[in-house]
């Protein structure tokens, strides 16, 4: 079996023997993808719970105080499969860039989560890059309760 996409073509099976076989470099590439997504989303921190505060914060270089701030959420319940940066409040606390897009998405996300008494599941990307001691949020999933 091949695709053709443009000038590329993949060949998944090849004919020898009057038997398909699979090309072993592709199964090697697919092997290869599946192991390290596989192992980004185990080692990233998840949490469901009540939002317990929203903080917003500077950034703390003063060259970048002008542009950049940073969103904290803390939660009710500590988080599962934190990475080792994460260290501030035992894995509570979540940062994200509220100077992008998808930052302030969020951002809203939860203070609408939190009026309406909802519950929040945050999924981290398994860095520290927003805030030095607090996993970055990858994702965020909102609950709410109804009337």
């Amino acid at each position: 079996m091949q695709y053709k996409i443009g000038e590329l073509t993949i060949i998944f099976y090849n004919l020898r023997n009057g038997k398909y076989h699979m090309n072993k470099n592709i199964f090697r590439l697919l092997a290869m993808i599946l192991l390290l997504g596989a192992s980004q989303i185990a080692s990233a921190g998840s949490s469901t719970g009540k939002i317990m505060g929203l903080y917003v914060l500077a950034c703390p270089s003063a060259t970048e105080q002008a542009t950049c701030s940073v969103g904290i959420v803390r939660l009710s319940v500590t988080a599962t499969g934190k990475p080792a940066c994460s260290t501030a409040s035992d894995g509570y606390e979540y940062a994200f860039a509220l100077n992008t897009t998808a930052g302030k998405a969020m951002f809203q996300l939860m203070m609408q989560t939190q009026a309406l008494n909802g519950t929040l599941t945050v999924l981290g990307d398994n860095n520290c890059a927003a805030w030095g001691d607090r996993e970055r949020v990858n994702y965020v999933v909102n609950f709410i309760p109804q009337p």
